[in-house]
């Protein structure tokens, strides 16, 4: 008896330690934008700022946004976290030209978007993901947004009680699994909005594919070398992969041999590292010798 009750205590003890310090930090980290579907990428980072382990469980996340520059793309938005201990990204509300009235505090009040998605943790009896504070920011989901005007962009902001109160009465919400079928709520730290000042076009604003038409070569070109690897996918036109490469991190040319492609016109696709989403895109014209 005496034993059960002195693990009893070492249990609740190490509980204690884990309510104690599960505060997270949030970031919306605008990462490319796609010169060739006018669109931008902005992931959604979580840091864990306590000591141990965080296992991140269901999480809840409200945005707002100006909708007179920027439209959600809900297809091209997905979940980054495992598939067999995830759902995909459930969006519970998307709303979009709003006027908010005589709130004028966001800049954008007279065509306010607002977003609330979110992603349930599958696995309730053994947990998600376990999140170390050394880790630093961890992606737990990707957002596109078509782009109207690119030189005008302005923030996409956290729903947060200290910032957008005024808009609404439910907030970001983040999960932690404690035990099965047991999860409480974390505190988060830190809200850090979204700003385009510093987005880079990356591969899309940097790369040349010539010659078009081309016969047994296409060299792509950039006018800076690679950050990371990236892969090379060419489609036939009824959408077929025909043809798959990497171009090496350091890389300012690749030659591609397409001299085994039937004559017609192809479409060329760009991968980076991780993403799984094509960054850029154009289309060529395979001729005869």
């Amino acid at each position: 008896m005496q034993a059960k009750t002195y693990y009893t205590a070492i249990f609740l003890f190490i509980c204690s330690l884990g309510l104690a310090s599960n505060e997270v930090s949030l970031r919306l980290n605008p990462t490319y934008y796609d010169e060739y579907t006018q669109s931008i990428y902005v992931t959604v980072e979580l840091r864990y700022d306590g000591h141990g382990l965080f296992y991140l469980a269901d999480q809840n996340y409200r945005l707002f946004y100006d909708s007179k520059l920027l439209t959600l793309n809900k297809s091209k938005s997905r979940s980054d976290l495992p598939r067999d201990l995830y759902s995909k990204i459930i969006f519970m509300e998307v709303l979009e030209n709003l006027k908010a009235g005589s709130v004028n505090e966001l800049a954008f009040d007279e065509q306010l978007g607002f977003v609330n998605f979110n992603i349930d943790l599958s696995d309730v009896n053994h947990g998600g993901i376990p999140i170390g504070s050394s880790e630093e920011w961890h992606r737990v989901a990707i957002l596109n947004f078509k782009v109207h005007d690119k030189e005008s962009l302005s923030e996409i902001i956290w729903s947060n009680a200290d910032r957008t109160s005024k808009y609404a009465t439910a907030f970001v919400e983040i999960m932690e699994w404690i035990g099965p079928n047991h999860t409480q709520q974390a505190s988060v730290k830190d809200y850090i909005d979204a700003r385009f000042n510093l987005i880079d076009d990356g591969i899309a604003g940097s790369i040349q594919v010539a010659p078009n038409p081309a016969i047994d070569f296409l060299n792509l070109s950039l006018t800076k070398e690679l950050a990371e690897e990236i892969t090379i996918v060419i489609h036939d036109a009824m959408g077929k992969k025909v043809l798959s490469t990497k171009m090496n991190r350091g890389s300012l040319l690749k030659k591609v041999d397409i001299s085994e492609l039937s004559p017609g016109s192809y479409n060329l696709e760009i991968f980076e590292k991780d993403l799984f989403i094509s960054t850029y895109q154009t289309t060529f014209i395979k001729i005869r010798r």
